[in-house]
């Protein structure tokens, strides 16, 4: 038995884990919401002995090097995930199409790709994606197009946001917008930042046409939190492999 580690302590943790192992090749995952009166502690323990999670580090190298898919499981409140590496292993076999005799396809794959479709987890949306850095060398921009796990908030939860604090933009005194903007609590993943400048120069937007002072982005967008532990355990996870 190793001291691996499964059930996160928040939505933020659990997303941070993620990166993790999106960032490690983990890009393809099962996702599902647990019913109540399910037994979690005794589906935690079915997985990871089904799929092979509680294994050492270097097992876990090992099973990869020989075309073995490498799986970790995540765990908020009743909100379960699986991510596996390719490879050959019970995840795809479980998890993934299959096919009669005659090719026919019997049953849809129950995974997703994070390449392809965003892992949603609470207000963030997580999903491994090419991204076009760019860099000025001798008064020359180039673009170095490299991989990145970001995290933003998903669609209805920005949307919803940004329409609601745009609405109330000339209605509420600065000082409490600026109040509820710094509340919010979302952990300062580089894209929620944008996300939320975006919106607090929304805001201003609607402000300058009443003639309103704008709002300080410094006082609504944290860019630093304390950090917090990722699992509800104490002890501390192993980082993946």
């Amino acid at each position: 038995m190793t001291d691996y580690r499964w059930r996160t302590a928040s939505e933020d943790g659990f997303a941070r884990q993620a990166v993790q192992y999106f960032g490690s090749g983990h890009y393809f995952y099962f996702a599902d919401s647990v019913g109540s009166g399910v037994d979690l502690d005794a589906l935690d323990h079915k997985l990871l002995e089904l799929y092979g999670c509680e294994v050492k580090p270097w097992t876990r190298s090992r099973n990869k090097a020989r075309g073995r898919a490498s799986v970790h499981y995540l765990r908020y409140g009743s909100f379960i995930t699986l991510l596996s590496t390719s490879g050959a292993g019970p995840f795809f076999e479980e998890l993934g199409e299959q096919r009669d005799k005659h090719g026919l396809l019997t049953r849809q794959a129950s995974f997703k790709d994070a390449r392809r479709e965003s892992l949603i987890v609470g207000p963030y949306s997580i999903r491994h994606t090419l991204c076009q850095n760019s860099r000025v060398s001798g008064g020359v921009r180039t673009r170095r197009p490299k991989h990145h796990t970001l995290v933003r908030l998903n669609k209805p939860t920005y949307e919803s946001l940004k329409a609601n604090m745009v609405d109330r933009a000339t209605r509420s005194p600065r000082g409490r917008l600026e109040e509820e903007f710094w509340s919010l609590g979302f952990y300062p993943f580089r894209p929620v930042i944008d996300q939320l400048m975006v919106t607090v120069r929304a805001v201003n937007r609607a402000r300058a046409r009443q003639g309103l002072l704008p709002l300080d982005h410094k006082r609504c967008v944290r860019r630093r939190r304390t950090p917090e532990p990722v699992f509800a355990e104490t002890t501390v996870s192993k980082q993946a492999a």
